[in-house]
């Protein structure tokens, strides 16, 4: 019975700084020897000045120890004073190993807390609330007004850059079309159903109905509704939620955090699902955020633009902790190979499934990681069965298997399969734009510079999952078409760490190699099979073109202007929020102001400028609302009218009024390029992105000449219309190779190819290259073809769209009795068009070559200019087409 009265015996604190610490003790089942040196460094450049501040940033590069790190530091605070610490993962994996790498590696006791607060171990809490041992949890955990670490000293925030969708979450509503969230059984959502038929009616409509077509040209389109139409929904869709909770399970919590304040909240929604949530998290309404000591941030990069902020909703200044360039380690090495996939869009994952299965030898640890759960499983399906398959349930197994290829979706931070666990990493693509709000300010506002420095560390953290230290390797094959296209864009890729660029730069090389052998896939595997393995003279000879490539970067890192101004506005963009948020729309107004005044003066920031005046609107509307002095109607107007200005590129503006005084907020024509010059580059980027941009560029080129040559074609009596079928086919090309939505049918006494000039405007054409002048049976056929759009519940045509029927021709005589049916058709000689296609596609032809990524504001003013110089810009077109009636042709 004496034991049950002996005591263990408190911790000493005998030590002065964290290192100290370290190296005392800790030496029950510890595998190091201590942290490496510039671990150490960071640690001490912690200790030294940042200690004591609230907000602390710690930097290191993938696969250099975040990990311990961050348990060196918490175990200092824990011991040294009496702190609660709490270690926070994005998803419970990641817990787990943070665990074993903890207590079999590093020797620090932390005790693991997932599941509901109902399966923590009783044990284990009392152990945490004496401060006994450092807790490791899920964001999810934490993010709740439930949390049991309620009264904890300092959190620590692992892989914060890939956590915002985990730490939005209490606030983020989403509502998805089908009621498995994926879509496989069909079973639809009626919520969804409600909420879309309800907003069906607002300002954008057309648009609206345009992103439910089940069309793959606007698979990824998202949209959102402006919050001045909101105001007279938000009741009605309060009343459909709270009428069907029993089909919001999953989102009951969020919906129950932001129902009080659906005003400080915007609403997205693409075809798949709709989301409501403010524009940044407020975590600080949650007390243990709000109150804890210190909150310290790890991530592989921060960059520049203050972007941990707005995903950890906190607006105070955060101190930023990272090595010097020179002492920064490498992730090891990084192989890369850019297969070149003909015609991705066309059962994309089966074609990577079946190269993969050409290239990758049967016994081989492979890791494959796709952007969604849709994709994982079609690997999964295509893969033959002579590949030992794992999936996330099963990664243990995988982890003790000699061979075999997991497969995961959205494992892009903190899952390591170093050294043996895999040296062959596989990449099918990833999310670039991970949820709807993203890809709305990136798609539709053009403001994905806001997202550039996420992408990039995105883009790293992938490429370094299977190369986790200076002495590991991998081989990663790039196959996604987003994903090949961004790392062989220099604008893109001239930001990564210089290393990561020369890899890049060698792999490109490596794989043209490759693609202009006599046997690619052959060639492909053998590649593999060299770098895998380890040859010594295909490693020798890599590794001397990387030292090359190396040597060729220069060191010239001066961070572009835009980067320090969107860092500089985004206190005021989340004091803004949290103004919003309280209803306190004086303050919300004055800091959007100041958030627009340092995003001026840069073109690269237009559109996300035009966004901050849109909420600078807004909030003077609400206080208008409630003052009606019309001082503030007049701060509400100005501020729509420079909205108008800055939002030259960025068509989703032009449909934001205020309907209580929308005389004065409608869009000014004048102020900012007219929605289908927009719509135009929209289309031409999403035409040459769908595939390998080096590709499509010189398909473009190819194509242009094939379809100039349709609509040269000449009459021909003894081609029973073959001609004419082919010159229609050239002008309905023709309209997709300018950007224009062009479609066509096969259905009798149906018009011939029609344009969509914008989402207004539709030219339909009635095509005819023919020996005889045109006759009446032709032009009857073309006085139809407005009636048979409006019959046939053509998409993007309704009831205000303006229909402009055009009569292409060879021919430049009317027979006279068909004048009678020639009114409101226009005329087009065939030479006429042919001379603006050739003038048309050689200025895309030329814009093209300067195009190198998505939504570029400065690719597109240039592209503005030229089309304008060389008249042939949508309204140029206009001009041509209604320069001369049909009834006007002679005889």
């Amino acid at each position: 019975m004496e034991e049950l009265f002996n005591f263990s015996s408190h911790s000493s604190d005998d030590f002065d700084d964290p290192i100290e610490m370290y190296k005392k003790g800790y030496r029950a089942g510890k595998r190091i020897n201590g942290p490496l040196d510039y671990q150490s460094e960071i640690i001490m450049k912690y200790f030294s000045k940042h200690l004591d501040r609230r907000d602390v940033a710690i930097e290191l590069p993938t696969g250099s120890g975040k990990t311990l790190v961050g348990l060196i530091i918490g175990e200092y605070r824990r011991r040294k004073r009496g702190e609660q610490v709490v270690f926070v993962c994005t998803n419970n994996i990641l817990v787990d190993q943070v665990c074993t790498q903890a207590i079999k590696k590093y020797g620090i006791r932390v005790l693991k807390f997932t599941g509901t607060q109902s399966e923590y171990s009783t044990s284990d809490m009392h152990v945490f609330l004496r401060n006994e041992a450092i807790a490791v949890t899920n964001y999810s955990s934490v993010f709740n007004n439930n949390s049991f670490f309620s009264d904890v000293d300092t959190f620590i925030f692992d892989d914060i850059h890939g956590a915002d969708n985990y730490i939005a979450s209490p606030w983020t509503f989403t509502i998805n079309r089908f009621l498995d969230g994926e879509g496989s059984n069909e079973q639809v959502n009626v919520v969804y159903d409600q909420i879309m038929d309800l907003l069906s009616t607002t300002e954008s409509s057309p648009e609206f109905k345009k992103s439910l077509v089940d069309d793959p040209e606007v698979e990824n389109s998202v949209n959102s509704v402006s919050l001045f139409e909101l105001q007279k929904f938000w009741n009605a869709i309060s009343e459909i939620v709270e009428s069907n909770r029993d089909l919001i399970k999953d989102s009951k919590y969020a919906w129950s955090n932001i129902k009080e304040h659906l005003g400080a909240c915007n609403l997205f929604y693409d075809k798949k699902s709709i989301t409501i949530k403010p524009l940044y998290s407020p975590t600080l309404t949650l007390e243990n955020i709000r109150q804890t000591k210190q909150r310290i941030y790890l991530s592989a990069t921060f960059g520049h633009t203050e972007q941990t902020s707005r995903t950890i909703g906190v607006s105070d200044k955060i101190d930023y902790i990272k090595l010097d360039s020179n002492r920064e380690p490498t992730g090891g090495r990084h192989y890369l190979l850019f297969p070149i996939i003909n015609n991705q869009n066309e059962n994309q994952i089966e074609k990577y499934a079946n190269l993969l299965t050409e290239v990758i030898p049967i016994k081989t640890k492979a890791v494959i990681l796709t952007k969604n759960n849709r994709d994982r499983d079609l690997f999964n399906a295509l893969l033959p069965n002579s590949f030992k398959k794992f999936d996330i349930s099963h990664i243990q197994d995988f982890y003790n298997s000699e061979d075999g290829i997991i497969v995961l979706s959205n494992r892009y931070d903190g899952l390591d399969f170093e050294e043996d666990l895999s040296h062959l990493l596989v990449l099918s693509d990833i999310a670039l734009a991970t949820n709807l709000q993203e890809r709305f300010l990136s798609s539709r506002i053009n403001a994905r510079i806001l997202y550039r420095e996420q992408i990039q560390t995105r883009i790293i953290q992938a490429i370094g999952r299977a190369s986790r230290s200076e002495q590991d390797y991998s081989v990663v094959i790039i196959l996604g078409t987003d994903l090949q296209n961004q790392l062989q864009s220099h604008n893109k890729v001239s930001p990564f760490p210089k290393m990561i660029q020369a890899e890049i730069n060698t792999g490109i090389q490596l794989s043209s190699n490759i693609e202009n052998s006599d046997n690619p896939s052959v060639n492909l595997s053998k590649v593999i099979e060299s770098l895998t393995s380890r040859n010594k003279t295909a490693i020798e000879k890599v590794e001397k073109q990387i030292n090359e490539e190396l040597s060729l970067l220069n060191d010239d890192k001066n961070q572009p202007d835009y980067l320090e101004k969107l860092n500089r506005s985004a206190k005021y963009e989340l004091k803004c929020n949290y103004d919003l948020w309280n209803n306190n729309y004086d303050e919300a107004f004055v800091n959007a102001e100041k958030a627009v005044h340092e995003l001026s003066d840069d073109i690269k920031l237009l559109g996300y400028r035009a966004f901050w005046l849109y909420l600078a609107a807004y909030s003077a509307y609400e206080i208008f609302q409630k003052t009606q002095d019309p001082i503030d109607k007049k701060k509400c107007i100005r501020c729509i009218a420079e909205m108008h200005s800055a939002s030259q590129y960025t068509p989703w503006f032009g449909k934001v009024i205020v309907p209580e005084f929308s005389e004065s907020t409608n869009a000014n024509e004048s102020n900012f390029l007219d929605d289908s010059l927009s719509l135009l580059f929209e289309n031409i980027e999403t035409s040459l992105f769908s595939g390998n941009l080096k590709k499509t560029k010189l398909k473009y080129r190819k194509d242009v000449t094939k379809t100039l040559e349709k609509l040269k074609v000449e009459p021909d009596s003894k081609s029973n219309g073959k001609n004419g079928k082919i010159f229609e086919q050239g002008f309905q090309e023709l309209g997709r190779l300018l950007g224009y939505r062009s479609e066509n049918t096969v259905q009798d006494s149906a018009p011939d190819p029609w344009w969509f000039i914008d989402d207004t405007k539709v030219v339909v054409s009635e095509c005819k290259i023919i020996t005889e002048h045109i006759p009446t049976k032709y032009v009857r056929q073309a006085a139809g073809h407005k009636e048979w759009l409006m019959k046939n519940n053509i998409p993007g045509i309704g009831k205000d769209t303006s229909i402009i029927t055009v009569f292409i021709s060879n021919q430049t005589k009317l027979k006279s009795d068909a004048r009678t049916f020639a009114d409101n058709i226009y005329y087009l000689n065939q030479d006429a068009l042919y001379k603006f296609a050739v003038s048309a596609t050689n200025t895309m032809a030329e814009l093209i070559t300067e195009l190198s990524e998505r939504n570029d504001i400065s690719w597109r003013d240039y592209a503005k200019r030229k089309m304008v110089e060389k008249n042939v810009t949508p309204s140029d077109l206009l001009k041509l087409i209604e320069k001369e009636k049909l009834s006007e042709l002679p005889s």
